[in-house]
């Protein structure tokens, strides 16, 4: 069954809400349960997509009943959207008309229609919340959004990770921190044992660089993930993209028994399903321009009513596709032509094509207990240890790679301090600008590195991060100190390696100056790492990250005072020299490398290391002050990064 609390929990929710049900099923689905009368299945047995469909389809099949029944309408629901006219002029536009419907809890609801129909823009208000949508014949609870989780079409996950891996972290971020490790295992187990995911639960989930899990095992992870809570209502897009048709048949049943067996409402988009897999479905909601077009049972009296308004499918023809063609040959024609025959309808004929069981649930009600045991969040230290160790694993458990890059780093600092061997051990003036060269270099290397290696992280991962948040898994604050944090813990990592340069070139001999060498290069290599979660999360995605690097990048570069020295720097660029990073960390790092030298000049005679400095147009004791401008440019980054990413989030779990 697909109970999915700890093993305590459930045997004792079994003697208080365990129902055993087959009303409402179809003939095909008694026989399947009656076959199966029980027996555990072999989840090990099989190579194939086929086979796992098969699997997930011969599960046990007694009902357990989460969730009190409940109905969800929408009464004269619109939707407005702004579109930009002119530089900062808006307009509404509607994209929504006068929808009307009634989703009930226990039933597989599909909403479809042609390309531009307003299902995704449905889905989206379903999940948002309207004033015209209505719980059990009252308005939205305030804790509506949490009792609502959204599985988008695109499955993205960590892909080191493995399926077992991404349920526990999953598990731990949303159940309640008192829930202990041995309950939270329960529930792992028996999401995998209910998902079919037996064969792949350790294996990493992968990506297109990395071979992984198979498409339909990828959907099952992206949807066990967001089962650990029950949650009442589950809007699911496009369930069967990308996916062949035994696969995509397994993930819909796979649904039809959340809804059946747990008493959840879910209500999946979906754009052409075979008739086969439509069958599944309870219920069918048309959209065609934004406006409804049908609305009741799917099957048979989806295809009456067309036959009434005088499309009736041709012989050994699907049906949906002759549905959807002719929804499409009204674009040119008529707009509004079927949505009008819809609302030409009498009542009582509604009702006759909707006979779903919402007379039942019309005032039942969600009760305060069970709305705050959905909606129960953790604390934010909780979610940000949780969230540091999933990003932590998964940077570090593809070992291939990741010693492939930190031995990268030292063969690149090597073959630098073997450029440059021994040129800081010269004392003469005339090495001494020899000697920086590396530093510059290093410093450049730090920069580039973390930013060119952050930027990708938010274009990436917004999907997964963006549907996190949105299902209240954790707060950004807690998200992305834990991004920073692990961030920073492996651009230390990167700064160690490059310093293999360091003792071969003849850089800082005592153990101070090293020290103060690895603090200033972290500083600038924490720089690069906020530019690029900044210009990430500014970003739509990886390439327009990318683009806006240079640009960004190469001025504060150029107008450092390395290449250019101040005094000669065109006095309308000088303010690029204050606000470069760059300026700071080679300033600093200099003056560490300097301050306690003596140099030989040509005739013979010495400077001490500070009056080198001078000539330099550098204060030896300005070496803190240089830090602490570079800790505040950190600082001022990192928080533009942090509302950048913040607003990016909350726009996307808005819009989306």
């Amino acid at each position: 069954m697909l109970g999915i609390k700890p093993e305590s929990e459930g045997e004792e929710a079994a003697q208080t809400t365990t129902t055993t049900s087959t009303t409402n099923m179809p003939a095909e689905e008694e026989r399947a349960e009656s076959s199966a009368s029980g027996e555990t299945v072999d989840l090990e047995k099989g190579d194939t997509e086929a086979a796992v469909a098969e699997e997930v389809q011969q599960m046990p099949r007694q009902t357990t009943t989460s969730f009190p029944e409940f109905m969800m309408e929408l009464r004269d629901m619109n939707r407005d959207v702004k579109i930009k006219k002119g530089m900062c002029k808006y307009a509404d536009k509607r994209i929504l008309y006068g929808i009307n419907a009634r989703f009930v809890s226990g039933e597989l609801c599909a909403l479809m229609g042609p390309s531009g129909a307003g299902k995704s823009s449905l889905l989206a208000t379903l999940q948002n919340g309207n004033e015209a949508m209505f719980l059990n014949g009252q308005p939205l609870p305030k804790q509506y959004s949490q009792m609502v989780c959204v599985i988008p079409q695109a499955d993205i996950l960590f892909p080191a990770l493995t399926p077992r891996q991404a349920l526990r972290y999953s598990a731990v971020l949303k159940l309640p921190e008192s829930t202990s490790s041995e309950e939270v295992e329960a529930v792992v187990d028996r999401l995998i044992k209910d998902l079919a995911l037996n064969k792949c639960k350790d294996t990493p989930v992968g990506d297109e660089n990395r071979r992984g899990v198979s498409g339909g095992e990828r959907k099952r992870v992206s949807i066990g993930t967001e089962l650990v809570t029950n949650p009442s209502i589950l809007l699911v897009d496009e369930p069967s993209s990308g996916l062949d048709s035994t696969t995509a048949e397994g993930v819909v049943e796979l649904l039809r028994r959340l809804a059946k067996e747990n008493g959840q409402m879910v209500i999946c988009t979906i754009h052409q399903p075979s008739y086969k897999l439509f069958t599944s479905f309870d219920k069918l909601l048309m959209l065609h321009h934004g406006r409804v077009v049908y609305n009741g049972q799917a099957q048979q009296p989806l295809h009456d009513y067309f036959n009434s308004i005088g499309f009736k499918s041709p012989a050994f023809e699907n049906p949906l596709d002759y549905y959807m063609r002719e929804l499409q040959a009204r674009d040119e024609e008529d707009l509004q032509f079927f949505a009008d025959k819809w609302a030409a309808l009498d009542d009582a004929t509604r009702e006759n094509l909707d006979t779903s069981k919402h007379n039942k649930v019309a005032g039942a009600g969600v009760s305060a207990e069970q709305l705050e045991s959905i909606t129960a969040k953790n604390g934010w230290w909780h979610q940000f240890t949780t969230l540091y160790k999933r990003f932590f694993e998964d940077t570090v458990r593809d070992k291939e790679k990741f010693l492939q890059m930190f031995f990268m780093k030292l063969a690149i600092g090597a073959l630098l301090g073997v450029v440059f061997i021994n040129q800081a051990r010269k004392d003469s003036v005339s090495s001494a600008f020899t000697s920086t060269s590396p530093l510059f270099f290093l410093v450049i290397s730090a920069v580039f590195d973390t930013a060119f290696a952050s930027i990708l992280v938010i274009p990436l991962t917004r999907p997964l991060l963006v549907r996190e948040f949105r299902n209240g898994a954790y707060t950004v604050s807690a998200l992305f100190t834990a991004q920073v944090i692990n961030n920073l813990l492996f651009d230390m990592l990167s700064s160690v390696a490059y310093s293999v340069a360091v003792p071969i070139v003849g850089l800082y001999p005592s153990a101070r100056q090293y020290f103060l060498y690895l603090f200033g290069t972290m500083l600038i290599t924490a720089f690069g790492s906020a530019l690029g979660l900044m210009l990430g999360s500014t970003s739509k995605n990886v390439q327009d990250a990318q683009s806006k690097m240079i640009p960004v990048v190469m001025p504060l570069l150029l107008f450092c005072g390395f290449l250019i020295p101040y005094s000669e720097i065109p006095y309308y660029f000088t303010w690029l020299y204050w606000l470069s990073p760059f300026q700071y960390a080679l300033s600093g790092l200099l003056i560490v490398e300097f301050e306690p030298r003596t140099l030989v000049q040509a005739d013979g005679s010495t400077i001490s290391g500070e009056e080198y400095l001078q000539l330099q147009e550098l204060d030896a004791d300005d070496l803190w002050q240089k830090f602490g401008i570079l800790i505040a440019l950190d600082a001022f980054v990192y928080i533009i990064s942090y509302i950048s990413i913040r607003m990016s989030i909350h726009k996307q779990a808005k819009s989306t």
